[in-house]
């Protein structure tokens, strides 16, 4: 009887004008509304870190860390980006997460994302008003990078939809 008393937000998490919303309630409700996109998010998970663990490319703390540090530097801070998370309705621990799984795709591929010099002078010759640096140097340094971010991204879009495709998933 003791733990009902001092656990009772186990068992009743809320009432409204004295009537109990009952944790089995919420968990229906939850499994209803987020069960789909939750098992798809884990399988997703599973799939991406058994190929960076296959090869021996998992992403470190340390790693993780630097990205979240650079994401928080670009929206103004740790505090901003919690904002923005609270807003979003999402968790600095899923944000993590979710950037776990994109620094293993990028190790995995980042080395199929070649760029030339000749799309470099093209993208800098088409692009001049969008890219920051104003020397030739860094505008191609620029380029560059922007192009081997989008090369990268549709390589992984592509070798994901394949490893999604190869995997043995039973959904019950």
């Amino acid at each position: 009887m003791l733990l009902v008393f001092n656990k009772k937000h186990w068992f009743v998490p809320a009432t409204v004008n004295g009537l109990p919303i009952l944790s089995p309630q919420v968990i229906v409700r939850l499994y209803s509304d987020y069960r789909s996109p939750a098992v798809s998010e884990l399988i997703d998970e599973r799939i991406i870190m058994a190929e960076a663990k296959k090869n021996n490319v998992l992403p470190s703390r340390e790693e993780i860390n630097a990205r979240m540090t650079e994401l928080e530097a670009q929206v103004g801070g740790a505090e901003a980006l919690n904002n923005l998370l609270a807003q979003e309705g999402t968790s600095r621990t899923s944000l993590e997460r979710r950037m776990s799984m994109r620094l293993a795709l990028e190790k995995i591929y980042s080395n199929e994302a070649t760029v030339s010099a000749e799309e470099i002078d093209e993208f800098v010759k088409t692009n001049t008003a969008q890219l920051t640096a104003t020397d030739s140097a860094g505008q191609k340094t620029e380029a560059e990078k922007i192009i081997k971010q989008d090369k990268l991204g549709a390589i992984i879009n592509q070798k994901f939809a394949e490893l999604r495709e190869k995997a043995n998933i039973k959904i019950f």
